[in-house]
This record gives C-alpha cells, sequence and structure tokens, in this order.
C-alpha cells in the first residue's frame, strides 16, 4: 500500500511540475496577441474549458459533482477565484508591467502558506518561514529594481490576483473529486462565466483577433490553458498545501528563463542569484515539509 501511495504521490509531482513549467511560457504567447489583455483572458479560459469538455464528452463521462452540493460549490468557487485571478493578473500587466504584476502575484503562496495553519492545521516551523524568506527575496532580485511611481490601481490589482489565487487553491482543497478532468472542466467553465459577467458589467469592449492571433490564441488556450490546467488542478488537490505554495515558484522562475531564452530579454547578476534563491528556497522548503511528512 505504501509503494503504491508512494507511486501516486510522484505521478501528483510530475503532473504539477509540468503544469508549472506550461504556465511559464504564458507570457510568451500573450506577448505574440495584439488584443485586450481581458480579451485574451476570456478567450484563453473560454478555449481551455471547451477543448477539455469535448473530451470529457468524448469519453463518455457524466458529470457526478452534482451529487454532492458540498464538493460542486468548492470546485466551483475555486473556479471562479481562478476567473478572477487571470483577469487581475492581466490586467495588473497592462497598468504596472509584466516584472511587478509577477512580484505582486508571487505573494499568493505566501498567503497560502500563511492561511495553512489557521485553515489546514497544518505545522509552519520557523526553517519553513526562513525557507520562504528567501524565495521572496530571491523574487525581489529577479525583478530587479521598482519603480516606485506605479499606479496604485495596477497595484491592487496584482494584490487581487495574489488573493485570488490563495483562495482558489484552500477552496479547491475542501472539495473531494476523483475525476481531476471533471474538476477542471467545471473550474474552468466558471472561470470563464466569472470573467464574461466582469467584462459585461465593465463594459470592456472586444475586438476581432487578426488571423496572427489565431494560432498563439489557441496555444494558449487549448496547450497552457486546457492540458496546463489539467495537470494542475488533477493534482494539487492531493499535494501538501506546503509542496503547492512551495513550488510553484518554479512557474513564475520558469516565465522569466523562457522570456530570456525566446524573447531575449537578458537577465542581470543579481536575477541570477535570484533565480537560484527560488530555486534553493523552494527544495529547502519541500525538504522540511517531507522530512515531516515522513515523521508524522
Amino acid at each position: 500500500m505504501r509503494v503504491s501511495a508512494d507511486i501516486r504521490m510522484g505521478r501528483d509531482y510530475a503532473k504539477y511540475l509540468t503544469s508549472l513549467l506550461i504556465f511559464g511560457s504564458n507570457g510568451i504567447w500573450v506577448k505574440a496577441i495584439a488584443l485586450p489583455t481581458h480579451e485574451i483572458a476570456l478567450v484563453r479560459v473560454l478555449l481551455g474549458a471547451l477543448s477539455l469538455l469535448i473530451v470529457f464528452l468524448a469519453t463518455r463521462k457524466r458529470f457526478s459533482l452534482h451529487l454532492s452540493r458540498k464538493n460542486f460549490l468548492f470546485v466551483a468557487a475555486s473556479g471562479a477565484c481562478l476567473g478572477l485571478s487571470v483577469i487581475f493578473l492581466f490586467q495588473a500587466y497592462h497598468e504596472v508591467g509584466v516584472a511587478v504584476s509577477s512580484l505582486l502575484y508571487a505573494l499568493g503562496p505566501v498567503g497560502l502558506m500563511v492561511v495553512s495553519p489557521i485553515v489546514f492545521k497544518t505545522r509552519l516551523t520557523r526553517s519553513m518561514v526562513a525557507g520562504f524568506a528567501v524565495i521572496v527575496a530571491g523574487v525581489v532580485l529577479v525583478n530587479g529594481a521598482v519603480d516606485t511611481t506605479l499606479n496604485i490601481t495596477g497595484i491592487l490589482c496584482g494584490l487581487a490576483a495574489a488573493a485570488s489565487y490563495t483562495v482558489m487553491i484552500v477552496l479547491g482543497k475542501f472539495a473531494t473529486v476523483e475525476d481531476g478532468l471533471e474538476r477542471t472542466v467545471v473550474q474552468l467553465l466558471c472561470a470563464t462565466v466569472t470573467i464574461a459577467v466582469i467584462i459585461l458589467a465593465t463594459g470592456m469592449p472586444l475586438q476581432v483577433p487578426a488571423a496572427t492571433d489565431i494560432l498563439p490564441m489557441l496555444v494558449l488556450g487549448i496547450g497552457n490553458m486546457g492540458l496546463g490546467c489539467y495537470l494542475y488542478f488533477s493534482s494539487v488537490a492531493n499535494l501538501p498545501t506546503s509542496t503547492v505554495a512551495t513550488c510553484s515558484y518554479i512557474e513564475y522562475l520558469s516565465a522569466v528563463l523562457f522570456s530570456a531564452v525566446f524573447l531575449h530579454e537578458l537577465l542581470s547578476a543579481g536575477q541570477w542569484v535570484g533565480a537560484v534563491l527560488i530555486i534553493g528556497g523552494a527544495l529547502f522548503c519541500e525538504v522540511i515539509a517531507s522530512r515531516q511528512r515522513e515523521a508524522s
């Protein structure tokens, strides 16, 4: 039994880390799309939801979440928070740029670790706090100097995206759903509805995409959102909260590395030091968490 449990845990780790690397490439595709950020956010989650819904229906599966009102509500609410997180983050990109937005969004996992002892009764040791301090220091170094003239709207959007991320993970872990595909389909559909309602309520304009936008939109929606979210949500509910919080920084780090390789955005010496701190801090926290699990 122990071996089979370890195998399942290993698969969940692999799926989770793969999803983070997929999400890390989002910025490359967003850069290639000449549409407003709110429209990119809507198309991204809509294509992801439709692609996974087709797969779900093609396998002749039936929705079972409605049989448990508690599970459905938690999954739906988690999906709504996903929609909020995406649209707030994309708006923050527009207001204050990708670097500062990512710095603010990186506070989401920190918030998750802070609320975990209260919500999930997990043990937060001094070593793990120290590891998180190293990660945050790395995030600051990777982003470099922060412009003090930033507008308050962008800062609030970045913080709102981080808060939405934290709530999304917390709500999702309260739902016990065996079918990861069904969970992801429902979450993406709820995220789509949430973003659509926000766009309609605020009167944000929509544009017809150009021919050059089609391919990156398909990759961003079907590949990055559809496949990425399936791997993410089907694994994150089965992993320890500490693992989700610490390893999530791999997404941020991979985004920086991908931008350097594909967009030729060169990193400074300080940013490379920050990258090492992010990886080192995440690994340190995970080692501490693994020892706690083995001792329990």
